[in-house]
């Protein structure tokens, strides 16, 4: 899935039957989350189950708060066990703060959201869900 919007871009990978990356770059408005979500909702369709999901949301500036709200409801009301775990990396202090409102919420369904400050970090954790996939 890829959406763009002059310079702000967002694009959702599958790299392995249950690892999914997203990368953002600059601000999501727009339709970006509805694009997602209809593609998240085939893959639950489809029978996925125990998915992970890397967020590497370094490089997004800011976003329309309807989006995070839209992503933290499909989570909630998705079917349980369709989210194994959620990873985002984050540079901006307002993406940090959206993360961890999102993170209380998702508590109340026993998601638990990773936030990482360092590339490493994230690159490792993402390195070793994908080879634990295979």
């Amino acid at each position: 899935m890829e959406w763009r919007d002059g310079e702000n871009t967002f694009t959702a990978t599958k790299l392995t039957a249950t690892v999914f990356v997203t990368r953002g770059v600059g601000a999501m408005s727009g339709d970006v989350m509805e694009r997602f979500i209809a593609m998240l909702d085939r893959e639950v369709a489809s029978g996925a189950r125990a998915m992970l999901f890397f967020h590497d949301w370094e490089r997004i500036d800011s976003y329309d708060p309807s989006m995070r709200q839209k992503l933290t409801e499909w989570r909630r009301r998705a079917p349980p066990g369709a989210t194994k775990a959620i990873h985002v990396l984050v540079r901006s202090k307002i993406i940090a703060m959206g993360v961890s409102a999102s993170a209380l919420l998702l508590r109340w369904v026993g998601l638990e959201i990773e936030s990482y400050a360092s590339r490493d970090a994230f690159e490792r954790a993402l390195r070793s869900a994908v080879e634990a996939s295979r």
